[in-house]
């Protein structure tokens, strides 16, 4: 992807954008089909998005440091 740096074959398909068919990736390309703007990539890039869309770890391994967990409670304490 020309806007966000994502691998051709980590986005189920590419899209047109300003610069021509097949520059952006299936999200950058559906935001500017859609809204006419492309995505703002200051908000919401995790780490390890980062990690994983410049191939830094080939083989899929990760240390704890660099995964970015989802909490699986409410936020709050249960004690």
């Amino acid at each position: 992807c020309r806007h966000c740096g994502t691998n051709e074959k980590c986005t189920p398909m590419m899209r047109r954008g300003p610069e021509g068919p097949r520059t952006l990736c299936n999200a950058c390309g559906l935001m500017w089909a859609n809204k006419g703007t492309l995505r703002d990539l200051t908000k919401g890039t995790t780490l390890l998005d980062a990690t994983l869309r410049n191939g830094s770890e080939e083989n899929g391994n990760f240390d704890a440091e660099e995964m970015v967990l989802g909490g699986g409670g409410n936020g709050h304490d249960s004690s």
